[in-house]
């Protein structure tokens, strides 16, 4: 069988026996004292971060499960009774069911959108050399220059002229439209 561009005779070099891999000096450093010590604070730090992450969300996960005078009396202790009927509450006379369906339904509508417009976009100006090319990435990098409190009010007219303002898909547009300009970068 014929190899392309593949020497039969090639070796393997190991990471230790080119260089790249840890000596043993390397080896006996890490198992120091010294270096444990130095790893204390950046664990402590990292330690302090995560809870400062996850506390929040265990705050509302345990205020969900309160009464109304229960969270007002102590926001930041632990539920006397867990009122688990809070959540088939939300669900069925709040209405969230329809809510998070019309999440997804916007979420799902504005990413193909997104999607599309952007990868096209993208690969026109990756792939092919053409005159307005230095103008047009200019006009693209001179939009993230514009905030986007500037464009709610042209996107609601724009989407009342449409005739979809007040409407799931004139809203998957918006949000389309807000972030549509800077994900060609990415």
């Amino acid at each position: 069988m014929a190899s392309i561009g593949y020497d039969d005779t090639f070796q393997k070099e190991t990471p230790r026996r080119i260089g790249l891999g840890p000596s043993s000096t390397q080896e006996q450093a890490r198992h120091s004292l010294w270096y444990w010590l130095r790893q204390v604070p950046v664990h402590v730090g990292l330690i302090l971060w995560g809870l400062t992450c996850v506390f929040p969300l265990v705050w509302i996960v345990l205020s969900s499960l309160k009464s109304t005078p229960e969270l007002y009396r102590d926001p930041f202790g632990i539920p006397q009774a867990w009122k688990w009927t809070n959540y088939r509450d939300a669900w069925v006379y709040a209405k969230m069911g329809s809510y998070f369906l019309n999440s997804v339904f916007i979420t799902i509508l504005s990413t193909i959108v997104v999607l599309f417009l952007s990868s096209t976009f993208a690969f026109v100006l990756a792939r092919f050399d053409f005159k307005a090319k230095g103008p047009i990435w200019a006009y693209v990098l001179f939009g993230f220059l514009i905030p986007h409190s500037m464009l709610l009010v042209p996107l609601a007219i724009f989407t009342r002229t449409l005739g979809l303002y007040n409407r799931l898909e004139g809203l998957a547009l918006v949000y389309a439209a807000v972030v549509s300009h800077g994900t060609p970068f990415f």
